[in-house]
């Protein structure tokens, strides 16, 4: 939750806290005048009592309807709204969401809940929901959860609610155990969202027929970074997507392997575009921090291939093919004088390569 929107909800529970103060302090000052002056109360009785009775009224009231306009808020708030909920305020969110729609809902406690978040009740089935208000994909960990939380509530079902998505493993965790997954897709077509309130990604208005497709899917991730846009994207760094960058590598490979076999060259199309949107994504950061812009990523790529064929671009001749390896050996090598120290921060580099595509095995379930 942001610091403005924590800031206005305690803003809103302090002043409800202070309407009830002021309320009971009243009652509690009416009780102290009438012990000390007993014939004021026998002489203003009918007065006393109706006053108790509009305070009482008040406390009670002011509970209710501060819960009723929780629950219309929560009912409607838009996936942008969702998404930067916290885990409490999504438990809730999805807590008025099902007794919208004619469940008995009940919030497991914060602690000890045995995987279960919120446990629906219709027509005497029981179903135990494990909420996940996730950035990226939710694991197998929430699905091996919320299996134990059917069997220790003995309910009839199981769910897990992201307003992400899942991994592979997860999903095939979930069919093996009967346990129902709600992503984010999900969350819009069952739980009743307008779209005309809450639109699709309106793609037209970042595409255009007189632009490249380059500087479309630039303006694509400048929108999906910008204060309209997804506050997942929003929220990355270069360092944030090291494991993006290094599976979107893995999966071209895997494109490769399937056009190798089959000829099928669907694959290796789209996973060239996740790799592409890698360098795109990183560029826009980088121009957003004044560091380059994907201009100049392009730029230096072209000058650094240009100036290593000196025999394609500039006319040079060489008499054998080791000739120009070796002219092409020295040349890297000159672009690289006075960066040696970098060559340590490859080996790191690689090291964690490693690490992380073992991380990415993990999450796709092949460990």
């Amino acid at each position: 939750m942001s610091r403005k929107r924590q800031r206005n909800e305690h803003k809103k529970r302090g002043f409800a806290r202070l309407v009830e103060s002021l309320v009971f302090l009243g009652v509690i000052a009416g009780v102290y005048c009438a012990l000390l002056h007993p014939e004021l109360m026998l002489e203003n009785r009918d007065r006393i009592i109706t006053g108790l009775i509009v305070a009482g009224c008040i406390l009670i009231i002011i509970p209710i309807l501060a819960g009723y306009i929780k629950k219309r808020r929560y009912l409607k708030s838009p996936l942008s709204k969702i998404d930067v909920m916290s885990g409490t305020e999504f438990e809730e969110y999805l807590k008025a969401r099902f007794e919208h729609m004619g469940y008995k809902v009940l919030l497991t406690p914060a602690t000890n809940d045995y995987g279960a978040d919120l446990i629906l009740n219709k027509k005497g089935e029981v179903t135990v929901v494990q909420a996940k208000r996730y950035n990226g994909n939710v694991g197998n960990k929430a699905v091996q959860e919320v299996v134990a939380a059917q069997a220790y509530y003995d309910a009839d079902h199981a769910m897990v609610i992201t307003n992400s998505y899942y991994t592979d493993n997860a999903i095939n965790l979930a069919e093996v155990n009967n346990v129902e997954l709600w992503d984010r897709d999900n969350l819009i077509s069952n739980t009743g969202f307008n779209r005309a309130v809450y639109p699709d990604p309106q793609i037209p208005e970042v595409r255009s027929k007189k632009t490249p497709p380059i500087e479309d899917l630039k303006r694509i991730v400048e929108k999906l970074r910008s204060k309209e846009g997804c506050p997942w994207d929003a929220a990355q760094t270069h360092s944030s997507l090291k494991p993006e960058c290094i599976e979107e590598a893995a999966e071209v490979i895997c494109g490769i392997n399937i056009l190798e076999e089959t000829g099928d060259p669907e694959n290796l199309r789209e996973e060239l575009g996740d790799l592409l949107l890698q360098v795109v994504f990183h560029s826009v950061i980088a121009e957003e921090e004044g560091l380059f812009t994907l201009d100049d990523v392009i730029k230096t790529v072209s000058d650094k291939m240009i100036r290593r064929h000196p025999h394609v671009f500039d006319g040079v001749v060489y008499g054998s093919d080791s000739e120009r390896h070796r002219a092409w050996e020295e040349i890297k090598a000159r672009e690289k004088e006075g960066r040696e120290w970098q060559r340590e921060y490859l080996r790191l580099a690689m090291n964690e390569a490693g690490s992380l595509l073992e991380k990415a095995k993990e999450r796709k379930g092949f460990v």
